[in-house]
């Protein structure tokens, strides 16, 4: 069995060196180190209303800037700015804001939802204001 800091210098060979890379210098001078990643073990109340408040407060902003867009959607200032991108972005933004609330992860629907739902809105998005800056 080998530890994840231990690699063969020859696998195939008869006799394999293991090189230990991260005790091969003195403390001092030590520059490689293993750790386990840090694990959040408990996120406190407080956190999780105000982050459960701001992603409202944004998802309310959203929703409302969608509507006034699509309501106005006739209106020369619009007509001019390729109104179907606009509502596009801005719906995409809206499904990123509400499925920001998935990433605190209550079961295992949460976590399974809400990289995809997250990441492609933002692509999504990403790709529409690449498009219309080409």
């Amino acid at each position: 069995q080998r530890d994840a800091n231990q690699f063969d210098a020859a696998p195939s060979a008869a006799v394999a060196y293991r090189h230990d890379m991260a005790n091969a210098m003195i403390d001092k001078y030590r520059i490689v180190s293993y750790q386990l990643p840090a694990t959040i073990l408990e996120v406190t109340m407080a956190v999780q209303w105000v982050s459960y408040v701001a992603i409202g407060l944004t998802t309310c902003i959203l929703a409302y800037l969608l509507f006034e867009t699509i309501r106005n959607q006739n209106h020369s200032v619009f007509q001019l700015s390729q109104i179907h991108y606009l509502i596009a972005f801005q719906a995409a933004a809206l499904v990123a804001s509400i499925s920001s609330g998935l990433l605190q992860p209550q079961n295992d629907a949460f976590c399974i939802a809400s990289t995809p739902l997250v990441l492609c809105s933002v692509q999504f998005m990403y790709a529409i204001h690449i498009a219309r800056l080409w």
